[in-house]
C-alpha cells in the first residue's frame, strides 16, 4: 500500500508543468522530505481561513456570472414575445446588441 506522501510526490511530478506557472522549480519537483517539511510549517488555521476566503470569493464570482446570465436572458425575453426554444436561446443571446 502506498503512503500518502508518495502520492503527493507523484502528484507533484505529474503536474510539474502546471506548478512551474506559479513557482520557480529550477531543481525539479521537491522530494518527499521537502514537501513534508513545508507542510509541517503551515498553520492549519491560517490555511483554513485562506481556503474559506478563496471559496467565498469564487462563489461570489459565480453568483455575479449567474446574475449577468439572468439579465441577458431577461433582455432576450423583452425583445421577443415568445420564449426561445432551448436550442434557440444561444442564437437569441448572440443577437443582443452590445
Amino acid at each position: 500500500m502506498r503512503k500518502a506522501g508518495e502520492n503527493t510526490e507523484e502528484f507533484g511530478h505529474s503536474k510539474f508543468d502546471w506548478f512551474k506557472r506559479f513557482i520557480a522549480l529550477s531543481n525539479g519537483t521537491p522530494r518527499l522530505d521537502t514537501i513534508a517539511k513545508v507542510m509541517a510549517r503551515l498553520d492549519p488555521n491560517v490555511l483554513q481561513r485562506y481556503f474559506f476566503q478563496r471559496m467565498s470569493d469564487f462563489i461570489l464570482e459565480l453568483l455575479e456570472i449567474k446574475k449577468c446570465m439572468i439579465t441577458i436572458f431577461e433582455n432576450c425575453l423583452l425583445q421577443k414575445e415568445e420564449l426561445p426554444s432551448q436550442t434557440g436561446v444561444f442564437e437569441t443571446v448572440d443577437k443582443i446588441p452590445r
